[in-house]
Formats: structure tokens, C-alpha cells, sequence
């Protein structure tokens, strides 16, 4: 009974946070979003079905974004359209733990496209079978389309490990050391309100992450620009 009621409460938290941003978009002039994507592949992969899209799904919304006019800029672009203000439309492509089906699937299409996107790499996932090789993460590192940013060392639930911070300042470091330059964005494991507290994002911030991504979905406007820390991001799999 307590464990069901613990669970709505942070249902409730999430859908709260979700409705005031999503009341905000219409008379915002950031007008953008952060897409969200795990796996890329037509294969059938045992994972939550919001973490996995068909290749097709995952190009079809691409070119539904850029021809409807929405730019697909790179999270350093992202900031400087937020810290100015100005009216562009813009989606970031993202990528959270990264499987190795995204050198083969999804690499390829971005590259050829030109598509700007960033990999958010769990340090302990490195080299793992079904993941990023340590060779491949650094030739996508080399590629000026590509940004390498942190998603923690184990993938935890972070607000319930007491090691929070060196999570989040040791995967930074590694990745730095491997890649010989600084990793500055940073995405939460799972990303809800669940698991992301006040507290986590002030230690990202001193971490010294220049922003970070949640998983509520929701648009990238006025006010969800205003959480620095705690940033939307939408899955979406569909061109409807």
C-alpha cells in the first residue's frame, strides 16, 4: 500500500511539472525541443518500448523536422538560441546509453543528412556487449556533428544512491581523460522527478555540466529553458 502510494505521488509530480510547461508553449518565443532516443533498430530488443523506435520511425521524424522548417542544431547551439531568445524553430537529437545499434543504424542517416546530435555515454557501458566500443565512441568524438556528454558511471536512480556525486563528477572526468577535452552536458538516468532531486542538480551544476536532460516530456520554451538542470526532452516516433 505504501509502495502504490509512493508510486502515484510521483506520477502526480511528473504530469504536474509536464502540465506547466506544456500551458507555456503557445506564447513562447523558444519554440524547441530535445528528442529522445535508446535503441535504433528493427530487431526485437526486451527494453520499455519508449526506448526503442524502427530505423524507418527514427529517419521519418527527421525529415518531417526539417521539412517543416525546424532546424536540428547541436545542444551548443541550443544554448545560444535560449541565452539569446530568439525565435528559431530547433530540435536536438539525443541519444541516452548507446547502444551499439546506433553506429549501424542511426549514425550512417545522421552523418549523410548532416544532422547535428549528442551521445549521453554511461562510462561503465563502454566496450559492454550490445554497447559503444571504446574505438567507436572515439571516431563519433572526432566527427564535428557529434557531442559526447555524460550519463553517469552506473546508470543509477540517483536521488536514491548516497554517491550521487561522484557519479556524476567521476563519469565526467573519464570521459574527459579518454577524449582529451571537456564534457559539459550531462543527461539523468531515467530523468523523472523519481529520480532527479533539487539537490542532484545543484551537484551537477558544481559539477560543472553547462546544462542537463530530464526525461519529462515536454517543449523547450520560456519557462522549461528557465530549469538549466532539469531540461525536457520528447520521445517521438511517430510523424503524426
Amino acid at each position: 500500500m505504501i509502495k502504490r502510494l509512493i508510486s502515484y505521488y510521483w506520477v502526480i509530480r511528473y504530469t504536474f511539472q509536464k502540465w506547466l510547461w506544456d500551458r507555456s508553449t503557445n506564447n513562447s518565443v523558444i519554440n524547441g525541443c530535445a528528442l529522445m532516443y535508446h535503441h535504433v533498430t528493427d530487431e526485437d530488443v526486451a527494453i520499455n518500448d519508449s526506448c526503442k523506435c524502427t530505423i524507418q520511425e527514427f529517419k521519418s521524424v527527421l525529415l518531417q523536422f526539417k521539412n517543416e522548417g525546424r532546424i536540428l542544431i547541436s545542444v551548443d547551439g541550443m544554448l545560444e538560441i535560449i541565452n539569446n531568445k530568439r525565435p528559431v524553430k530547433f530540435a536536438v537529437v539525443t541519444f541516452d546509453d548507446v547502444p551499439d545499434n546506433f553506429y549501424t543504424n542511426a549514425y550512417p542517416f545522421l552523418k549523410n543528412n548532416e544532422i547535428p546530435f549528442i551521445l549521453f555515454i554511461t562510462t561503465d557501458f563502454i566496450g559492454k556487449k550490445g554497447y559503444l566500443s571504446m574505438d567507436q565512441m572515439i571516431e563519433l568524438d572526432k566527427d564535428p556533428l557529434c557531442t559526447i556528454g555524460a550519463h553517469t558511471l552506473t546508470h543509477p536512480m540517483l536521488r536514491r544512491v548516497k554517491n550521487s556525486k561522484e557519479e556524476l563528477v567521476e563519469s565526467k572526468r573519464i570521459l574527459e581523460e579518454i577524449l582529451g577535452h571537456q564534457v559539459n552536458y550531462l543527461a539523468y538516468p531515467f530523468g523523472r522527478p523519481s529520480s532527479v532531486s533539487k539537490r542532484i542538480m545543484k551537484e551537477a551544476k558544481q559539477a560543472g555540466y553547462l546544462c542537463a536532460f530530464g526525461t519529462i516530456q515536454s517543449f523547450l520554451t520560456d519557462k522549461s529553458s528557465n530549469h538549466r538542470y532539469y531540461l525536457p526532452r520528447i520521445v517521438k516516433k511517430s510523424i503524426n
